[in-house]
């Protein structure tokens, strides 16, 4: 439900108060200060999609000024874009009910997964991106996708990255959000490749306005509240607008919903009770005399027992905890009759609780040396003798732990507390036939990573021998013998929480003219030429905790990690700048024909300068069908983290190419150059397979490149209707990524002697097993997506109201990975994050004081996996899917409107999607990103 409460004015479109005309100096209606021709509205929208996971907008809705992302060149009124541009106005995003923008954006399909940080264990392992909501086009990553604030650039939300958290971005000043989808480094510089998301913020707002929204689930969970307030006014000499928001979202666990009440699999694509992980709360344990076994549950201990499985999933966040609060705003200043001195400002905080289930530890003589993200490994525990009396620290006692899942001590917690400061100022207006703007830009992101109850490898060890304990000041003795048995007391020896700092700073000066450049054909035609110059850096420092160090126990030289899952390498620290100059030139060849020319340079202190052009052309066939195209090159340059990450490191498996012989005994075939690295009957146990696997940045980096193309029709049926059908392909080259797994660049150092891997590779001296091995990003892979998209709007207007019937379909033909040079290609479409038809269509009814209206969302069918083995991979189907929302309001009085909607009137349940998809993370069961897990939602 929400509120929206306006002063000094009626609003009988449920739009923003009213506005004024600070050329003119004078106070003006929104009606007198916007175009209502509703023609202009269908070209601009073509200019336009409306809205996919929201209430469409009215015909005669059209916006205070029509900007089409993708040209810097102001439009007029017979310019459409030239790319495929959707439109999420005030109302739209008012009438949706949602908590923010980025949950209407991330439901429209031209986009892909953008789940945000830390919905899986290792992105939380990896740190500092949980809480972020960014915006994935066509599913080629958030870091392809570029992100604007009234033009300009905004400074990245997740540390290292270019990509924005859209959680700092005020709704309560949002106008309007316009998506183009189409590459447009032509235009705006590097990171648009897929295309680019740029919000307007509101400008000219007389009044105030005051909105409450309060929602929960039909599980009564999930409850979010917003509150905002909106206050504009003019003064002498100047305007201003000002916003203060406040969100809170409560969580929703796993064991909250049906299917995630058991872990995913793998192999089968399913969530059963057949799952889960083998370290469990009873432990695992093996005895000389009794034989390997566990305790039952009622304490004894059962020589062969199966221990059974433990189910992650029910402990784990689907819905993390957030709490939100914006303060931003802008003011003017009007310098003179054609200029005028801007100034913006936000300030953003948001803090995220994400909750993972309970730390396990597993007891082996590999000990700190296979230390990973996965769990704790240690030496060998103490053992004790079938009564429960503590005998000597070795082999010989009567019963030793191998593993044990710490449940005593509750699930795991991490917060993050992200807070950014922007600031803008600038000058622009007028000169001549021309206008200009000038701007400076600052943004700062700070955020802390607290670590709860983290847990130090060394003092358990302590806390695990009960003489050691007994000897130990502020100790308490955990027993992991047994269930149950572990003093949850004991924690607070064993743990601290630990806090992580980390930083984003961006500067940019820039600014453009644009004007008219000289007469063409009996025409004038239109330009843009501009400076940019960007500096940005990064630092990211962890806790001392979470440094990796020398291995105590062995004394090997290992870098082991002593405190927590999370192990860091060292500090990331790193900067570039760059300096840019772009231009546009749009010739009107014919009365019924445009061509457009952009190019933008680059010259970057990482890597080689780049150059971006573009071209594109808008033709009038007749008033009522234009074509559209456009084509061009796009590039996104390495990020900081990319470039300046230190190792870190995860446990992974590899089979040695070099090993001759199973365990079973059997031979096994080796690699021609093993004589190089080990001896001619190196037989390592499956044990030792189970190595560090480390990553990195990478200095030697260069740019990802594309070329990027676009084909439309855009049908204005009347002045409420029109229908657009766009081509879409993107062809990208020298894509980085993690092109070489552990086991590829051990195969392939083996194999071809090729220093390259062969440096990323270490053996221990002595026995020659593999310990580490190095996976570096690499410029090496290619990807490819192509598509239909197609968008339409068309309002009935009758004497008992008006009604609205609007939506975008998008078809996906193909999308093409190739992970390194030597890989096969594969097809993505049809797989889950790459779901091959959808389509977002809404109706609304509205009267002059009431509307109604219900959007319908549809995602085709997919798989898991395109390569699964369909006899094994039982859960690797997914079926088709349908959301329906249902939403009202009405005008109570002029100064109050009152609205209300359910969301998943069906009350469809998420599919179950585990690690199957990608084998990544684990007893994951659900693609939030992707999918609603919350349910009917009021």
């Amino acid at each position: 439900m929400f509120v929206n409460l306006c002063d000094n004015r009626v609003c009988p479109h449920f739009m923003q108060c009213k506005q004024f005309d600070h050329h003119n100096r004078g106070e003006m209606s929104l009606k007198d200060k916007q175009w209502f021709s509703t023609r202009k509205t269908a070209m601009a929208m073509a200019v336009a999609s409306i809205v996919s996971g929201a209430a469409a907008q009215d015909a005669d809705v059209v916006f205070e000024q029509i900007e089409i992302t993708g040209s810097r060149i102001p439009a007029t009124d017979n310019d459409v874009s030239v790319h495929p541009v959707s439109v999420l106005n005030e109302e739209s995003l008012r009438l949706s009910g949602v908590l923010l923008a980025s949950e209407a954006l991330n439901q429209m399909p031209q986009l892909g997964d953008a789940q945000e940080g830390g919905s899986s264990i290792n992105s939380l392992n990896s740190g500092f991106g949980v809480g972020t909501q960014t915006v994935n086009l066509r599913n080629m990553g958030a870091k392809r996708t570029l992100v604007l604030v009234n033009g300009r650039r905004h400074v990245g939300g997740d540390v290292g990255t270019a990509s924005v958290d859209l959680n700092s971005i005020p709704m309560g000043l949002v106008d309007r959000i316009e998506v183009l989808t189409g590459g447009a480094s032509a235009v705006y510089g590097a990171d648009a490749v897929t295309g680019v998301v740029n919000v307007i913020l509101k400008e000219e707002f007389v009044g105030s306005e005051l909105n409450v929204r309060t929602a929960q689930t039909s599980e009564s969970d999930g409850e979010e509240t917003a509150l905002s307030f909106t206050k504009g006014s003019i003064f002498e000499g100047g305007d201003y607008v000002f916003s203060v928001e406040y969100s809170a979202q409560e969580p929703i666990l796993g064991r909250d919903r049906d299917f995630s009440q058991f872990d995913g699999s793998a192999l089968t694509g399913l969530s059963d009770p057949g799952n889960g992980s083998t370290v469990v709360p009873n432990g695992s344990y093996v005895s000389p005399t009794l034989g390997n076994g566990g305790f039952d549950d009622s304490g004894n201990y059962v020589a062969n027992l199966t221990p059974g499985s433990f189910q992650r999933a029910p402990f784990r966040s689907l819905q993390n905890e957030n709490d939100r609060l914006l303060v931003s705003g802008h003011i003017n200043f009007y310098l003179n009759e054609t200029a005028e001195l801007f100034v913006e400002s936000t300030y953003s905080n948001t803090v995220t609780t994400v909750q993972f289930d309970p730390q396990f530890a597993i007891f082996n003589d590999a000990g700190f040396a296979s230390s990973g993200t996965a769990g704790f490994r240690f030496p060998t525990a103490p053992t004790v003798s079938v009564d429960g009396t503590t005998t000597q620290k070795d082999l010989d006692g009567d019963l030793r732990a191998v593993s044990r899942r710490f449940l005593e001590y509750g699930a795991r917690e991490s917060e993050v507390d992200r807070t950014l400061v922007r600031f803008a100022t600038g000058i622009n207006g007028s000169l001549n036939n021309s206008e200009y703007e000038i701007y400076y830009q600052y943004g700062h992101v700070d955020t802390t990573q607290t670590d709860f109850n983290t847990i130090d490898k060394l003092r358990f060890i302590t806390a695990i021998d009960p003489g050691a304990c007994a000897a130990t000041s502020g100790c308490i003795f955990a027993d992991i013998y047994g269930l149950g048995t572990l003093d949850p007391a004991s924690l607070a020896y064993v743990a601290d929480d630990l806090e992580s700092d980390s930083e984003s700073i961006q500067h940019v000066l820039g600014g453009f003219i644009t004007g008219e450049a000289f007469a063409f054909r009996g025409d004038m035609a239109r330009y843009v030429l501009g400076l940019e110059y960007r500096d940005e850096s990064a630092t990211i420092k962890p806790n001392d905790g979470l440094i990796a160090v020398e291995d105590p126990i062995t004394g090997s030289g290992n870098l082991v990690g002593l405190t927590g899952t999370r192990t860091f390498f060292g500090d990331t620290k790193g900067d570039y700048d760059v300096a840019e100059v772009f231009g546009e030139l749009k010739l009107p060849v014919t009365e019924s024909f445009d061509l457009g020319f952009s190019a933008y340079f680059s010259e970057y202190s990482t890597v080689d300068s780049e150059f971006n052009y573009g071209v594109n052309g808008n033709l009038i066939l007749t008033d009522k069908v234009r074509l559209r195209a456009s084509a061009g090159s796009a590039t996104r340059a390495p990020n900081i983290g990319e470039l300046f990450t230190p190792d870190t490191v995860a446990t992974v498996g590899i089979a040695d190419p070099c090993d001759t012989a199973t365990d079973a005994g059997e031979t096994l075939p080796t690699a021609a150059n093993c004589s190089q690295f080990v001896g001619d009957n190196f037989n390592p146990s499956d044990l030792d397979q189970q190595i560090r696997g480390v990553t990195g940045g990478n200095k030697e980096l260069d740019s990802e490149t594309a070329i990027t193309a676009t084909l439309g029709v855009v049908f204005t049926l009347s002045e409420s209707s029109f229908v657009s059908l766009d081509y879409f392909t993107i062809d990208m080259e020298d894509v980085l990524a993690d092109a070489f797994s552990a086991q590829d660049t051990l195969e392939r150092c083996v194999g071809t002697l090729n220093s390259t891997f062969c440096r990323n590779v270490t053996r221990d001296p002595a026995t020659g097993i593999v310990t580490s091995v190095r996976s570096e990003q690499v410029n090496l892979a290619e990807e490819a997506v192509s598509g239909i998209e197609l968008a339409f709007n068309h309002t009935w207007a009758t004497s008992a109201g008006d009604l609205n019937w609007s939506g975008i379909y998008t078809h996906l033909l193909e999308h093409t990975r190739k992970v390194n040079d030597t890989a096969k290609e594969e097809d993505l479409a049809g797989r889950v994050d790459n779901i091959e038809n959808k389509i977002n269509t809404s109706l609304k009814f509205s009267r002059e004081s009431w509307y109604a209206g219900l959007t319908m969302r549809y995602l085709d069918s997919a798989v898991q996996s395109i390569n699964a083995d369909p006899s094994v991979a039982l859960g690797n189907k997914i079926d088709s899917i349908v959301y329906t929302d249902l939403f009202g309001g009405f005008q109570a009085t002029d100064q109050l409107q009152i609205g209300a909607g359910i969301e998943n009137i069906g009350d469809e349940e998420s599919p179950v999607v585990t690690q199957l998809f990608e084998n990544t993370g684990s007893a994951d069961t659900t693609a939030s990103g992707i999918y609603d897990i919350r349910g009917r939602f009021f």
